[in-house]
């Protein structure tokens, strides 16, 4: 089993199951320039005695395997888009609750960060030997690695601009989209490949009046270009959708934004897009490429003969099963799953690879598409999660309803009601105003497996799950509710498998404004799992906690003692214990 599986083995374990999952990266060789700043402001020292040429590939002791850490290498920590780390032995609900944690130091950024931070355990530093390191992706197109534990060390290792970013003015219906301000650059979570450490991120950029997309393959070690990167994000697809010319639809780089989380499966990374403010003309796509070359490998179009379909799942990646099939869920859209090839806005779909070409296999879409269009109400506010230890998978809608499904049959579309599929239910409070933004998390806990929600202008509750159903009374909620508006809470759990009192949600949530189309104010919350009633620390109960400015979709990074939380004010706060 792979390191970067590591997490997945421990929540399995801790549910009585194991599995292993994924291939072998293949062997890498790259050739890249080095554009990188070291924490002095110099160009890397790339000749010191324990750094490595730009075209070797790494060693395998650069990121050692270690029982005691956990890497947090893709956005909500693995392919099932879990967002668990059950590997926590330090943070408790007992040393949370204590006057001992609270935040160990913060470090400064250009920029505003929409990108989950990512936590590798140990990578050997040129001239530092080996660090715990955490990297840090903003909207201003930079990427820094930061010394993740040791507060005397402010400086980045390394830091990367990856080209001009885009002024918000320059999108939107009408311009400027205030969704984000004042700049578009890196807004999908980035993904680490531990077997070759390298960072994988999509940039958006402004060039000489032109807008770019790039995919950069960075060593984790100095920042440097590698596999001949970065590659220019292009594609087309046979079709007569919107803004398609003489039947072919070519990706649009101004209207298309990458918002979900990168995706490594099988040696590919692949990237989702949808719209700026739903500004036309844009759709669903996912285009694939060979982590080893940077030569693109697979095109996806879900409206290529439509419109919009857009997919965006609030900064939530695809999700990849052990045999490499991915998952999305789409927003609004033209919805035709008969028609070749199929339209399919509003809908959860698996996607085969074959090839070059990603192959629909199985889908559901809720009864209720139509009027979910015309409200404005896209099913795919979240990604699809896939439940582990089953075979099921779950979504999360801006109805604030949750759908549960087989993975292998996800019962496609019944006019009549959802009755196909094995549960839907509402798990907010009001279908009309609590959209849900945030996937669950699940914990196994001493009692029975449980299932965390916060919808926006609801309350976080606790749901029992039985490895098949939901029991749709709360088991419990929390006595803090969400301020009104988007986008609820943006949850994580850690816990030392089931062992009762290890079990902590955290959440982080706008103060208690609405932070769709503003900057607001944000809070780190963390309650006992075991009963979300009780809150057991807050960022706000003293001054030298505070967060900041709430970075809207990003949920916290938990990780070998300490908690990473991004902001909207321009830095990086750690949490741990003192």
């Amino acid at each position: 089993m792979q390191l970067r599986h590591a997490s997945r083995f421990a929540l399995l374990s801790s549910l009585g199951l194991v599995a292993c999952e994924g291939a072998d990266a293949p062997t890498r060789t790259d050739a890249g320039t080095p554009d990188v700043t070291a924490a002095d402001g110099a160009a890397s020292d790339l000749g010191a005695a324990d750094a490595r040429p730009p075209g070797d590939a790494p060693a395998a002791a650069d990121v050692p395997p270690s029982s005691a850490s956990v890497a947090v290498w893709t956005n909500r920590n693995d392919n099932e888009r879990s967002a668990t780390n059950t590997r926590e032995t330090a943070l408790t609900v007992a040393t949370v609750s204590s006057p001992r944690f609270g935040l160990l130091f913060s470090r400064a950024v250009v920029g505003q960060i929409y990108a989950q931070p990512l936590y590798v355990p140990s990578v050997n530093i040129p001239g530092r030997g080996a660090r715990p390191v955490v990297v840090v992706a903003t909207a201003h197109n930079m990427v820094y690695a930061f010394d993740a534990a040791d507060p005397s060390v402010s400086a980045p290792f390394w830091s990367m601009n990856l080209g001009p970013s885009v002024p918000n003015e320059d999108v939107g219906d009408p311009a400027p989209c205030v969704d984000m301000s004042p700049e578009i650059g890196i807004t999908a979570t980035p993904v680490i490949d531990l077997a070759t450490a390298t960072i994988y991120v999509e940039a958006k950029s402004k060039e000489a009046g032109a807008y770019v997309h790039r995919l950069h393959a960075l060593d984790l070690a100095t920042g440097a270009e590698r596999f001949g990167g970065p590659t220019v994000i292009t594609a087309s697809v046979p079709g007569t959708g919107a803004g398609s010319e003489d039947g072919t639809l070519a990706f649009d780089p101004l209207h298309q934004h990458s918002r979900p989380g990168l995706t490594l499966s099988n040696g590919t990374v692949y990237m989702a897009f949808a719209s700026h403010c739903d500004r036309e003309p844009y759709h669903g796509w996912i285009l694939g490429y060979d982590a080893a070359t940077m030569r693109q490998a697979v095109v996806y179009n879900n409206t290529a003969d439509g419109e919009s379909g857009g997919i965006w799942q609030s900064g939530m990646g695809l999700a990849a099963d052990a045999m490499g099939d991915l998952y999305y869920a789409s927003g609004n859209g033209t919805f035709d799953p008969m028609a070749t090839p199929p339209q399919m806005g509003n809908s959860a779909v698996r996607l085969r690879r074959a090839g070059s070409a990603l192959t629909m296999v199985d889908w559901f879409t809720p009864y209720n598409q139509s009027s979910l269009n015309e409200r404005d109400y896209d099913f795919g506010s979240t990604g699809v999660e896939l439940i582990p230890g089953t075979t099921l998978a779950l979504v999360g809608s801006k109805q604030g309803r949750l759908y549960l499904f087989e993975r292998g049959s996800m019962g496609h579309f019944n006019m009549a009601g959802d009755t196909q599929i094995r549960q839907q239910f509402l798990a907010t409070d009001n279908e009309e105003y609590s959209n849900i933004h945030g996937a669950p998390v699940f914990w196994a806990s001493p009692e029975g497996t449980l299932a965390y929600v916060w919808g926006e202008s609801d309350f976080l509750k606790a749901y029992r799950f039985d490895g098949a159903r939901f029991t749709t009374t709360p088991a419990a909620v929390s006595a803090e509710r969400a301020g009104e508006g988007m986008p609820g809470g943006m949850l994580s759990l850690s816990s030392n498998g089931s062992a009762a009192g290890s079990g902590v949600v955290w959440a982080s949530i706008p103060i208690d404004m609405d932070a769709n189309m503003r900057v607001v104010p944000g809070v780190l919350r963390a309650f006992d799992a075991s009963r979300v009633s009780r809150e057991i620390w807050n960022s706000e109960r003293t001054p030298a906690d505070a967060i900041g400015n709430f970075a809207k979709f990003v949920l916290p990074t938990v990780a070998d003692g300490r908690v990473y939380m991004a902001t909207f004010s321009n830095r990086l706060n750690v949490y741990g214990l003192r």
